[in-house]
């Protein structure tokens, strides 16, 4: 773990495991690089700036894991051009920096894990990985909301030759267009991008029990809760039911017309009480004729329905509550439960 010495005063000398310590401040571990001591014998804590505190620093590959960056600000240009420095720091608290622009540019050689880095302060990213030859590392779950316009996040990958991790799921709201550079000569794809200018938000299970999707595309698969479902568009799902496929693991949050949809499935009785209805206007003779339904669907939430025709005719096993229902935009229910 990282060493926390923030209760001594700068200068003083501390035993830990052995090891005897050093506390600093910025001035004195700027002049033990210059002599290039030993910097896996320092404690940081005390440090709120490290802008350039490594850079160029070509002969550098000391373990620093253990450095307390807790309180650290700024890390701009910090390993620019450490072009051999490929240490594990993955579990450095960055949760108070704000800048990070060129922290690795051109540190050829790093390549570790700090996908979990809080980052979520950081308003400066510019060419944080230029150059960064060897890096390839997830960081999709990166919580960037921070960055404030397109400029923050220019050649932030410029030239990062391996890089092709998917950041699909980056909440880039500020960030309107596709900063200059973003991606340039890097292994990226269009697809791997963040959607400029939106904010990713997980599929996630409502108030109402029901999967809500709308933040993907049709298509696309993901797992919620243990469970690999899949965002579906009504042809889709004509094809499953017709197919007799099962459709527990399906998301609908995108269809506005399910009318018809297992009428005559005489077979049918899945658990579909997790679908997310919300935005369905037309449920017009959806079980009509499916006979053996009867499954718990009084968690739905029809509020957007305005017709409901024969949604329950000759749906003869159906025998649930529904009283929670709010059918308060419906229009035409004619013939509801008729058979």
């Amino acid at each position: 773990g990282c060493i926390d010495c923030s209760a001594l005063n700068i200068g003083d000398y501390f035993e830990l495991n052995g090891d005897t310590l050093l506390v600093v401040d910025r001035a004195m571990l700027d002049s033990l690089v210059l002599l290039h001591d030993d910097l896996s014998k320092i404690c940081v804590s005390n440090i709120t700036d490290m802008t350039d505190a490594l850079r160029g620093l070509i002969w550098f590959n000391t373990d620093i894991s253990n450095w307390d960056v807790s309180n650290v600000t700024d890390m701009s240009n910090m390993f620019w051009k450490a072009r051999t420095f490929n240490q594990d720091i993955g579990n450095w608290d960055v949760g108070n920096v704000t800048r990070m622009n060129r922290m690795f540019k051109v540190a050829k050689s790093f390549n570790q894990d700090i996908g979990s880095w809080d980052v979520s302060n950081v308003q400066r990213f510019q060419e944080m990985f230029r150059n960064a030859d060897a890096f390839n590392q997830d960081i999709g779950s990166w919580d960037v909301s921070s960055v404030l316009d397109d400029v923050q996040m220019q050649s932030m990958f410029r030239g990062a030759d391996y890089f092709s991790q998917d950041l699909s799921m980056w909440c880039v709201s500020n960030v309107t267009s596709r900063p200059s550079g973003f991606d340039a000569n890097s292994s990226l794809v269009a697809s791997q991008l963040p959607a400029w200018g939106t904010c990713y938000a997980p599929p996630f299970v409502n108030v109402n029990g029901c999967v809500d999707c709308l933040s993907l595309n049709i298509g696309d698969e993901f797992v919620l809760n243990g469970d690999t479902m899949i965002v579906v568009d009504r042809p889709m799902l004509d094809s499953m039911v017709t197919g007799g496929y099962d459709v527990t693991k399906v998301c609908v949050s995108f269809l506005t017309d399910l009318s018809h949809l297992f009428d005559s499935q005489t077979s049918f009785n899945q658990n579909i009480s997790k679908w997310d209805m919300s935005n369905v206007t037309s449920m017009n003779h959806m079980f009509d004729g499916a006979s053996i339904f009867n499954q718990d669907v009084g968690s739905w939430d029809v509020s957007a329905a305005s017709t409901i025709t024969g949604l329950f005719k000759n749906a003869s096993a159906f025998n649930q509550n529904i009283n929670s229902w709010n059918v308060s935009n419906v229009t035409d229910m004619s013939s509801l439960f008729e058979g």
